[in-house]
């Protein structure tokens, strides 16, 4: 039977546990099987924290997937193992793996103990062999640190793993394999350095990759090859070095966002050095069903192609908020976005049921508490559009408990007057600052009606959930929380004189401040963000939409509005039907973002000083299909929707929505002339 294996704890006692704070190694696991009768083998490979794989010298892949987690709770109740097909050769495979001892980024989850398993079986499911105490260990003295390496060190000696404890609930991920693609520089030449010289080059990509760097050197003497991957100059930032005297083919462990690489070569030898590739391997979840998009305005197409393009990049074995930051399912609101992008464009909603799950998991353990409060408000409504594209109900089985843990901790967070006063924080608002603040973490002032608000919507959509499940004792629930803290709102956070909501009361905070939670401001806010929910919602009264609406949307600054929250903008002027006058108008303001990153989607304004690679400003490339063609979902899972085509104001459009039946192909052009060809398994009405 196979078990987890590392090395042997008393020659390796600083490597053994990979808790915060261990020390960094890569470890080579190598073990060699023959069986001439056998064809075909089947793995199943995990690791704590990160494996790459390769049989008979072949590249197979990298894992394991992603566990989850939260920025405060970071270990999750399962691991998951990643499963191969590997032809055999008359019967040899020769394994190699390497390991790294703790993680390499946020959202690769340690288990508390560094560990390598694989194990194999025959097409009959017959176990061939396993890690055990057979396989050879070595650690890569050269591997220091994620950021340096050093080949010119002696080795480690080769030995005999050891057994690792165990400490792994394993569970087969229902993912596919990440695709990994090879993308040249724009711009490289063979790169030769003369003795006691040293040369420097900056290689661009065509567009901005999660990748890992590769680079290959030809050395007799001292070398020393610094390089800065990034997104554009400034931006997403990650510096490497290594040292070699001899030829090497440098792999770098860490995936990171990468649109150009600045490369320095010094040469302490007596011959020349010569660096004859430089390339990335690029690596995300594999896209299925893809539908286009081409309408009649240029700028419009070139930010929708850079929104799904950053999409596509963001899609590794969980959602990322970007390449850059990879953050462990703890971006909520991100994948939300992400979501709706793919169901409209790709149909594949495989990646989001997995992230639902896992995000269950860490709610479940957390009792209903997330970093972002807001996040944990947007997840019910995750679960629901996911339940009505998908048409599948085990989605809503998955979250139930998480849900009703949710409902149970925001219980202990209503106050007296009906309105959420004992919130730990009112984060995340949108990145905007006023007056000093913050709004990622802002005052009650500038952030209690937004999570109010979040929490109205949360409790309606969850009400739907659990009647989807027949639990109507639980909706009802649901219902009255809905509706006591709609009554509260317009009781104390809308201002009749102004006709407008403001952001939070002007009342001290009913927990103590800290570092997340800021003291209270005596000033009165009147937050577009806030405004936009009231009318999105339903919270706002009829007589008063129009007086909110233009306020919002009268001199609407960058600095008061970031593209994440203008998919809340432009939902609420879908569904108010404003968009065709004011849709395109506001997605138009993608411009500058685009002139100063055109190569991925930047995470603000261009003002703003954030990566390039952030899907969660995508949403033109989900609301642009879903307004042009008037899209709505009647019965879950394309059994029944409603269209209603349009050009909302261009002069032509031609796109297709994706469903699990096949695309759904839109021609619209404003002399009145449309086209809809859709799979005859969907039904349409008008």
């Amino acid at each position: 039977m196979a078990e987890f294996i590392w090395l042997d704890s008393e020659k390796y006692p600083e490597y053994i546990k990979n808790d915060e704070g261990s020390k960094f190694c890569i470890v080579r696991f190598s073990h060699e099987f023959c069986a001439p009768r056998v064809e075909k083998i089947r793995l199943k490979v995990c690791a704590d924290a990160k494996y790459t794989l390769y049989v008979n010298g072949k590249f197979i892949g990298i894992g394991p997937v992603s566990a989850g987690g939260d920025y405060v709770f970071k270990k999750m109740t399962y691991c998951y193992y990643d499963e191969y097909e590997i032809a055999l050769k008359d019967g040899k495979a020769d394994i190699c793996a390497y390991v790294t001892s703790i993680s390499t980024a946020l959202e690769e989850t340690v288990f508390g103990y560094c560990g390598f398993y694989l194990t194999a079986t025959d097409e009959k499911g017959n176990e061939l062999f396993g890690t055990d105490e057979t396989w050879d260990a070595q650690l890569l003295s050269e591997r220091t640190d994620v950021q340096y390496t050093d080949y010119t060190l002696p080795a480690e000696p080769v030995c005999k793993a050891k057994k690792a404890p165990d400490v792994h609930k394993m569970l087969p991920s229902p993912l596919e394999h990440l695709d990994y693609a090879i993308k040249q520089p724009l711009n490289f030449d063979k790169i030769v350095v003369k003795p006691n010289e040293s040369a420097e080059m900056c290689l661009a990509f065509d567009k901005i990759y999660g990748a890992y760097p590769i680079i290959s050197v030809k050395a007799q003497g001292k070398t020393r090859v610094s390089f800065e991957t990034s997104e554009i100059d400034g931006v997403g930032l990650f510096e490497e070095e290594f040292t070699t005297d001899c030829p090497v083919r440098h792999f770098s462990p860490r995936m990171r966002s990468i649109g150009q690489i600045k490369i320095k070569i010094e040469n302490f030898g007596k011959t020349d050095v010569l660096v004859d590739d430089v390339h990335i391997m690029a690596v995300s979840y594999p896209v299925k069903n893809e539908t286009g998009f081409v309408c009649s305005d240029k700028l419009i197409n070139k930010i929708y192609d850079v929104c799904m393009h950053t999409l596509k990049i963001c899609r590794q074995s969980i959602h990322l908020d970007s390449p850059t930051h990879r953050e462990p399912l703890a971006c909520t609101g991100d994948y939300f976005i992400e979501s709706l992008m793919e169901y409209m464009n790709l149909y594949d909603p495989t990646l989001t049921k997995f992230d639902i799950f896992r995000t269950s998991q860490f709610i479940e353990l957390e009792e209903g508490a997330m970093f972002h409060t807001t996040y944990s408000l947007i997840y019910p409504e995750w679960v629901y559009d996911c339940y009505m594209y998908s048409g599948d109900k085990e989605i809503i089985k998955t979250a139930r408990a998480s849900l009703i843990a949710i409902l149970s901790k925001f219980d202990t967070y209503i106050s007296e007057n009906g309105l959420i006063e004992k919130a730990p924080n009112y984060m995340f608002v949108d990145w905007i600052d006023v007056d000093g603040y913050n709004l990622h973490h802002p005052p009650k002032a500038l952030g209690q009606s937004v999570l109010c608000m979040f929490y109205y919507n949360a409790m309606n959509v969850t009400a739907k959930l659990f009647s989807v499940l027949n639990d109507e004792k639980t909706a009802g629930e649901c219902l009255k929380r809905a509706k006591n803290i709609k009554k509260a709102i317009n009781e104390y956070l809308f201002d009749k004189e102004a006709g407008l909501y403001f952001g939070g009361l002007n009342t001290p905070n009913e927990i103590p401040d800290n570092m997340w939670l800021p003291a209270n401001t005596d000033k009165k806010y009147y937050q577009k963000q806030a405004n936009t929910l009231a009318v999105l919602y339903g919270i706002a009264q009829e007589e008063n939409k129009q007086r909110i609406i233009e306020y919002i949307l009268t001199d609407l600054k960058k600095e008061e509005m970031q593209p994440y929250f203008y998919h809340f903008l432009l939902e609420m002027l879908y569904k108010e039907g404003l968009f065709e006058k004011y849709g395109i108008k506001l997605i138009s303001r993608y411009e500058g973002m685009i002139k100063k990153c055109d190569k991925g989607l930047c995470e603000g304004w261009e003002e703003w000083d954030g990566d390039c690679s952030h899907a969660w400003a995508g949403t033109p490339a989900y609301i642009l299909k879903k307004a042009l063609s008037g899209f709505e979902m009647i019965e879950p899972g394309y059994k029944k929707i409603k269209l209603s085509p349009s050009t909302m104001g261009l002069d032509f459009a031609n796109f297709g929505i994706s469903t699990p039946y096949g695309e759904i192909s839109i021609s619209v052009k404003n002399s009145g002339e449309v086209s809809v060809k859709a799979p005859k398994e969907i039904e349409i009405i008008y």
